[in-house]
């Protein structure tokens, strides 16, 4: 029963790796795509720059994917986890539950807010 139960946690676990141009930074030989690191550090080491690559992803999808071109990527590629169909899958539950655990300080939550309002103005 035990090992049952662990695999329940295992749904939220990363399981694709995102091959992509766009690194966080370019120089040294860790190269982590920026989808990579945004879904993989959301909760653990570094949620502030986690949260802030999110803020600069769904902000330019609000302002400057006019055409959509980024929207659609980001709704075929394979999901991260195995809770996901698709990488977008879990950017609304994500936000909406930061919001909702209320233990933010007044700053977070008026990121997290921003984040909502454009996740609005995608849909």
């Amino acid at each position: 029963m035990r090992v049952g139960a662990r695999r329940i946690n295992l749904l939220e676990d990363m399981v694709y790796h995102y091959s992509s141009p766009v690194f966080k930074h370019s120089g040294g030989e860790h190269h982590e795509s920026l989808l990579q690191s945004i879904y993989h550090y959301r909760n653990y080491r570094f949620p502030e720059v986690a949260n802030a690559q999110l803020t600069a992803l769904v902000s330019a999808l609000a302002h400057l994917d006019n055409n959509g071109v980024l929207l659609a990527y980001l709704l075929t590629i394979e999901g991260p986890a195995y809770s996901c169909h698709c990488y977008w899958d879990w950017i609304e539950p994500f936000v909406d539950g930061r919001i909702s655990y209320g233990k933010l300080n007044t700053d977070q939550m008026q990121k997290f807010k921003a984040i909502r309002e454009n996740i609005y103005k995608i849909k």
